[in-house]
């Protein structure tokens, strides 16, 4: 090859390196202005001077100087509100609700010592069902129960010699009596046990043997419990009529011990 034509051939090498650079230099001043178009912040700051839309500066402030003239924005210059956002993306905080005093509590009367404490537990037929004559001397027989004075039947502590009634158990209907003798053509929808407490030492073992008879009734009959104001006698209420009795002997002694 001679030397003029490698001349040739490192002038055209040239002149295409200088071309390639020249648009490649162009190409990259055009990228750079579209993307500093694209950019929130340019482009806001280029159309409303006042909107800051991340505005790093503290407590907010604005970056213009306190003494330049304001801008008046195109949303200021339609009426419309400029939404605020950086308030926006504050959550209000709750307000502390007042906790209510708690109630306090309701004390206990002091037991009337000079009246007898009267304690019923009711046994109610299921389904408002009745129970038979037969049935009720039946299960009255089987939990220890006897015919005795008012016509009620009694539960009785003692021997034939001398006998105490602990409680009684007395039909539900008024005037409470049971037709001993007669009791085939009976029907009841319901029996109730009751005894007259005085604060003795004993009264405990009344209410244990009330309840003992009670359940042993209600198995008996399928009658279901119920306490003196007909609603179901549950191991709580049974629990307080405990704590009821247990404070009258407590006070029938504090006042046998006074001076």
């Amino acid at each position: 090859m001679d030397a003029n034509t490698l001349r040739l051939i490192l002038i055209v090498v040239g002149v295409m390196l200088i071309v390639a650079l020249y648009l490649w230099e162009r190409r990259r001043a055009r990228a750079d202005d579209d993307d500093e178009f694209d950019d929130p912040v340019h482009w806001d700051s280029r159309r409303d001077p006042d909107v800051d839309v991340w505005d790093s500066s503290p407590a907010g402030a604005r970056r213009t100087e306190p003494d330049e003239p304001r801008t008046e924005s195109l949303v200021e210059r339609v009426g419309l509100a400029r939404p605020d956002k950086r308030l926006a993306t504050v959550k209000p905080r709750p307000v502390p609700r007042a906790s209510a005093p708690e109630p306090e509590p309701v004390p206990e009367p002091e037991p009337d010592l000079s009246q007898p404490l009267i304690v019923q537990i009711s046994l109610i037929a299921r389904d408002n069902g009745r129970f038979d004559g037969a049935a009720v001397v039946a299960a009255a027989s089987a939990c220890g129960l006897e015919p005795g004075e008012m016509d009620v039947f009694h539960c009785y502590l003692g021997d034939e010699n001398e006998q105490h009634t602990l409680f009684r158990v007395a039909n539900l209907v008024k005037p409470g009596t049971f037709p001993f003798g007669a009791m085939d053509g009976f029907e009841t929808p319901g029996v109730v046990l009751f005894a007259s407490l005085e604060g003795d030492a004993g009264d405990l073992a009344v209410i244990d043997e009330m309840v003992a008879t009670a359940r042993c009734l209600a198995e008996e009959l399928k009658a279901e419990i119920r306490d003196e104001t007909r609603n179901p006698f549950t191991a709580a209420k049974e629990e307080t009529l405990r704590a009821r009795v247990l404070a009258r002997q407590v006070a029938r002694e504090s006042e046998a011990d006074a001076p």
